[in-house]
């Protein structure tokens, strides 16, 4: 390290050894991976989350792409380039915070209450896809041996449950909400799949939501049994005061005709 006064003013030589490049070769190469998942996240997800994601992408390029150019020596510059990354990265986190509300504690606050909503809430995209589920889902998906079923097709996670399967593929679009009372797995549910609007009020999405009413089912049952057995001891009473009216008339008849 030493320092050059050829521009005017002090400036810092570095002479760059071997363990320089091999920290630069590691460091992008984590930096790669991270990129290759924002894209991965950019192809699969929907039309209103790639606009943060695309500024979350610009903005990664700028603070690694300058550094990056300066360490190899691709512009012949005096000074490091790399601050102007930051500036530029920082222009586009600040556009994606303020416009799509990166960072506010909304979206935390909704993921708290999405699983612990006792429901089960299952969410497709426009094409069928799996996007997300509550904790009160998981029991429909226990039979898969992949847990990691988010970005499958309804026509794999829901295999095993054909009515589902049938209800979310063949649903129309001309309706908003469909309802269905369903039994699965020794267990009786309120399905109810709604459709998901987003900008320009175009259908997004389908969420299914399934209500369990087992033990409402349990108890209408244990009512009717119950009101069959009134009915029953109402039979019986009747016939019983029928049999014992007809067994004191006799006497009676009898008594009023020795009395007269």
């Amino acid at each position: 390290m030493a320092l050059d006064y050829a521009q005017g003013f002090p400036l810092i030589i570095l002479d760059r050894g071997p363990l320089f490049y091999l920290h630069i070769v590691c460091t992008y190469s984590y930096y790669l991976v991270g990129l290759c998942l924002l894209f991965r996240m950019y192809v699969k997800s929907n039309r209103e989350k790639r606009h943060p994601i695309i500024l979350m992408i610009i903005g990664s390029l700028s603070v690694f792409g300058f550094p990056f150019v300066h360490a190899i020596g691709a512009i012949k510059a005096p000074i490091d380039i790399s601050p102007f990354g930051l500036i530029i990265s920082g222009l586009f986190y600040l556009w994606g915070i303020y416009q799509f509300n990166m960072l506010k504690f909304s979206p935390l606050a909704m993921k708290k209450v999405f699983e612990s909503i006792h429901d089960a809430v299952i969410i497709f995209d426009s094409d069928n896809t799996l996007k997300s589920y509550n904790n009160a889902a998981n029991m429909l998906f226990e039979p898969l041996p992949d847990k990691k079923i988010i970005g499958s097709c309804a026509s794999q996670v829901l295999s095993h449950i054909p009515p589902l399967l049938q209800l979310v593929e063949y649903k129309s679009v001309i309706d908003s909400v469909t309802a269905h009372s369903m039994q699965l797995r020794e267990r009786h549910y309120h399905v109810q799949l709604s459709l998901i609007y987003g900008r320009n009020n175009k259908p997004v999405g389908k969420m299914l939501l399934l209500h369990d009413i087992t033990e409402s089912i349990q108890y209408e049952k244990s009512l009717l049994q119950q009101a069959n057995q009134l009915s029953e001891l109402n039979l019986f009473k009747d016939k019983m005061f029928k049999v014992v009216a007809h067994d004191i008339r006799d006497p009676l008849a009898s008594l009023s005709i020795f009395s007269s």
